[in-house]
């Protein structure tokens, strides 16, 4: 995003990132920027030249506004089975162009690359309102971070804060959620693997409905696997 005139930033030098300041100049290297340098202890305005390279575009997280939870635990199916709940239910997702249902693709922990943090990645198929018609695009994204949650959606209407209304709701969650232990979830997949075991030795040759939901269950256990 470029910095320009009047936009609201927050400064890495400010109070870690905490207070909203206004931009009033720009230089090669330095903006300046206007608001309250006392953090609300004097409420005064301001101004002062900083480094460009300290700008944020948004309000840092405080240590207790990170999410501080073991990666390896998420689960991308339990995540999409709560962001269809909301869809279905939460009026605060009324607007958003995405819908159900969400299909699972994959999941992944590597690293941001940004700042070099551990960073859950899932991909998933959702349904949008394509003027009209429904179509399911594949190759839509969530990443997690202790910073946060971010959704990379594949066609939103423009500025429709469908990413930003979808990060509002499924944050929180994150931080409270309990995901299944690694116990829990190897006696699922065992218990689909077996399912899958037996099903095909019953399964007559055209049973194609029969081998489709093989197929997804087997898609769904090796998810588990990670």
């Amino acid at each position: 995003m470029k910095i320009k005139l009047g936009m609201t930033v927050y400064h890495q030098d400010i109070y870690d990132g905490h207070e909203a300041m206004e931009v009033v100049g720009i230089r090669a290297d330095e903006v300046e920027l206007e608001g309250d340098y006392s953090g609300g202890t004097h409420n005064v305005c301001q101004r002062d030249w900083l480094p460009i390279e300290g700008v944020l575009f948004e309000r840092a997280k405080r240590e207790e506004d990170k999410i501080n939870i073991d990666l390896s635990k998420i689960n991308g199916h339990e995540i999409l089975k709560f962001l269809e709940e909301q869809l279905e239910d939460n009026d605060d997702l009324c607007d958003v162009s995405v819908e159900g249902p969400l299909e699972f693709e994959s999941q992944s922990i590597g690293k941001c690359a940004k700042t070099g943090n551990p960073m859950y990645t899932l991909s998933f198929t959702a349904n949008y309102d394509n003027w009209g018609h429904d179509q399911d695009i594949e190759g839509n994204r969530l990443q997690i971070t202790k910073e946060g949650v971010k959704f990379l959606l594949q066609e939103p209407f423009e500025f429709d804060g469908s990413c930003s209304a979808l990060e509002g709701v499924l944050e929180p969650w994150i931080k409270t959620h309990e995901f299944a232990s690694s116990e829990e979830i190897f006696v699922k997949w065992k218990g689909m693997v077996q399912f899958c075991c037996e099903t095909l030795e019953q399964m007559s040759f055209d049973d194609t409905n029969g081998f489709e939901r093989v197929i997804e269950e087997l898609k769904e256990a090796r998810a588990l696997m990670k």
